[in-house]
């Protein structure tokens, strides 16, 4: 029996072959669009939320550069000048954090940034590899450093993804 409908004598144009299970499933489509519903989505998968699902805070990481200064000519001087030859090098004695974390963008007054003119350069260059060690939306421990100036100008926080349904 074949079905009569305009949807079945398109495909057949497009694919004339109707036994390959693949266009079955590509043309099981549609429905009924009245009962279409739309459902406003409100939830916040990041930290400081008043819904039951929110992701740990792990920390706030960022640095605060002076106006004319290079970040990423301050922080490869300052690695060179602490004894490390590369930022693979400086991993290896900075205690990173354990597994995969999301990041999200800081806003200003959200921590307490490290400024490079007075801080100690053990803890700017931990600050930098943490920033060089994030991408746009994950810290992952085990990709390569790397450093450029839009990284390192970057203030974001860290959060524990944990399991999707944990209690908290």
């Amino acid at each position: 029996m074949r079905p009569t409908s305009s949807v079945f004598e398109s495909i057949t144009a497009f694919v004339p072959a109707p036994e390959k299970e693949w266009r079955k499933k590509w043309s099981n489509f549609g429905g009924n669009p009245l009962r279409t519903k739309t459902y406003r989505l409100n939830s916040n998968l990041y930290g400081k939320s008043d819904k039951t699902i929110s992701w740990r805070h792990r920390q706030t990481i960022g640095l605060i550069f002076g106006e004319k200064q290079s970040p990423v000519d301050l922080i490869e001087d300052l690695l060179l000048r602490s004894g490390f030859n590369s930022p693979e090098e400086l991993r290896t004695i900075v205690e990173l954090p354990i597994g995969f974390l999301a990041c999200r963008t800081a806003e200003d007054e959200a921590g307490d940034f490290v400024n490079t003119a007075t801080a100690q350069p053990a803890e700017i260059l931990r600050q930098a590899l943490l920033l060089g060690l994030c991408g746009p939306d994950f810290f992952n421990p085990k990709r390569s450093v790397i450093w450029t100036r839009s990284r390192l100008v970057r203030r974001v926080e860290l959060f524990e993804t944990g399991d999707f349904y944990a209690d908290n």
